[in-house]
């Protein structure tokens, strides 16, 4: 039964023994990550950083992942609204109108389209936030040289409502550091800028200034802002995520337990049930043979008597890792039925096949050379097996087919053990089924 791999503490009387919990670990690098997340989620304060490297790398590529497809969109509205502006300077400020047609849309627009380009191919990796952050400074470099150049005072409202581009621009999703230098720069852009243009008054010049810091601030502040909660849902999500794993080890030890005989690793009665109602109602879909093979071990009661029953669980041990070799692997599924009893359930394994996977069991126990004393000929350790082939239907069942093998396996004791009898009710309609 390969699905299932439980390591087991053997002992006891035939199969009554005691299953040790096991305790799954993750890779050392698992363990030393969420470690750090456990410390980073109890700081208090301000935290612009990670303290441990990789956990800040880790986070600025989840961070960086999930905005990319934002950060286009946002770098293609700005520049639609930069571009915008020429619109009114043909008529405010027909002295710039070349100057910031080029800028514009020989320089700003193709820069847009070449980061896109790049990002959309992958080509940026670890230079996207540099990148990102020369693209969200781009425009008020080109407002700043427009600015520079411009001598109408028709322009002037223009001129003043510039800095709102930084309203545009927070939406992109720059760390710390990058958000800090596009706000200062561009602040440091505009008010220079505006300094050195005629076009504005000189009473002008303070309150412009101000306003463009007021902006840029609150921008920086959004930005952190929102780098502040994200770095705290990240935490959480780590911290969520190991939980989610730990749970799922849990509820796959559970299952184990639930599901395999501890003394022989394989399934016990429970999962044979379990898998032979799925058999079933695989096979009445498909419409393909079911076979089913029960047997066990002969005169064990004998061998108990006579050798102890520590000396039985090893048999037992013995006879079920016998057992998994001459299975389909992938396909067939293998339990410890009950007692010295087991069973093998073959989807899709017409009559002939199942016939072969039963004797190929009696010759590897027999091969086993378990010595018995107590049974006579041949001496060692034998089985007799029950084999029963059903096509299922809406008008038969599962038990019809375990209580056929189960006739054929006392059958076979009765003709002498250490041989198999078998049932091909492929043939039977449900009426003719016992």
């Amino acid at each position: 039964m390969p699905e299932m791999t439980m390591p087991v503490s053997p002992g006891g009387l035939n199969g009554d023994v005691d299953v040790q919990s096991t305790t799954v670990n993750d890779a050392p690098s698992s363990d030393a990550l969420h470690a750090v997340a456990d410390v980073e989620l109890m700081r208090t304060g301000i935290r612009f950083r990670f303290r441990d490297a990789g956990l800040e790398r880790l986070y600025r590529d989840e961070v960086r992942g999930q905005a990319r497809r934002l950060n286009r969109v946002t770098l293609a509205i700005t520049v639609l609204v930069v571009d915008s502006f020429i619109l009114p300077e043909h008529k405010l400020a027909p002295e710039i109108f070349t100057l910031s047609a080029v800028l514009r849309f020989a320089v700003l627009t193709p820069a847009c389209l070449v980061f896109v380009l790049l990002d959309w191919r992958g080509k940026l990796g670890r230079a996207y936030d540099s990148a990102l952050g020369l693209m969200a400074i781009l425009p008020t470099l080109i407002i700043a040289l427009i600015i520079v150049r411009t001598t109408s005072a028709a322009a002037l409202p223009n001129i003043q409502s510039s800095p709102l581009i930084q309203l545009v621009i927070i939406t992109s999703r720059l760390d710390i550091r990058h958000a800090a230098i596009v706000n200062l720069a561009s602040w440091l852009a505009y008010s220079a800028a505006i300094q050195f243009c005629p076009a504005v008054p000189a009473n002008f010049l303070s309150s412009m200034s101000l306003t463009a810091a007021a902006i840029a601030l609150g921008a920086f502040a959004f930005a952190v802002r929102v780098d502040l909660r994200e770095r705290q849902v990240f935490l959480l999500g780590l911290q969520n995520e190991r939980r989610r794993a730990q749970l799922a080890r849990q509820n796959s030890v559970l299952t184990t337990l639930t599901h395999v005989d501890a003394l022989t690793g394989l399934g016990n009665r429970r999962y044979f049930d379990e898998r032979l109602e799925a058999s079933w109602e695989d096979a009445c879909t498909q419409r393909i043979p079911l076979s089913v093979v029960i047997f066990d071990i002969d005169h064990f009661k004998k061998f108990n008597d006579s050798l102890g029953h520590q000396a039985g669980d090893a048999c037992l041990r013995v006879v079920g890792r016998a057992i998994a070799q001459c299975v389909r692997t992938a396909v067939d599924t293998t339990c410890r039925y009950g007692g010295e009893e087991f069973a093998i359930i073959l989807p899709g394994a017409p009559h002939a096949v199942a016939c072969t996977i039963a004797a190929r069991v009696n010759a590897s126990v027999m091969a086993c050379a378990i010595a018995h004393p107590a049974a006579g000929p041949p001496g060692c350790v034998t089985v007799s097996l029950g084999v029963a082939t059903i096509i299922p239907g809406p008008g038969n069942r599962a038990t019809a087919l375990v209580e056929a093998a189960d006739r054929c396996l006392y059958a076979a004791k009765r003709n002498g053990r250490n041989q198999l009898a078998s049932a091909d009710l492929t043939q039977q309609t449900p009426a003719e089924l016992p």
